[in-house]
């Protein structure tokens, strides 16, 4: 899938789910292009948002904030994204667009 991402602009894949972007950051060809999205609240501490950033200790996560997700909005597949983080995008005003629902939902920042 990553070739085809890239083949179509998508140079940067998003995640929203430390797991997932372990596992694909650990298999991908350009592990350096894969960045886990932060909450855009940083009040917001989940459960998975401290142990994402004690994961962080032990493992290189790439962490990425909503600005720096709008500087490359152009370049940007999310992978799997949390219902929440579409809802944040779209009150930013993005215009999402769903590349593929299944296997894996991919969706586009155009």
């Amino acid at each position: 899938m990553e070739v085809a991402l890239h083949g179509e602009g998508k140079r940067f894949l998003v995640f929203s789910s430390s797991i997932l972007h372990a596992e694909i950051a650990h298999y991908s060809r350009h592990p350096d292009d894969c960045f886990l999205l932060l909450p855009p609240d940083p009040t917001d501490q989940t459960i998975q948002n401290v142990m994402e950033l004690k994961l962080a200790q032990y493992y290189p996560l790439q962490f990425w904030t909503l600005d720096e997700l709008k500087q490359h909005a152009s370049e940007v597949a999310l992978i799997e994204p949390r219902p929440d983080i579409l809802d944040e995008l779209r009150q930013a005003g993005f215009r999402l667009t769903v590349r593929s629902p299944k296997p894996m939902e991919v969706v586009y920042l155009p």
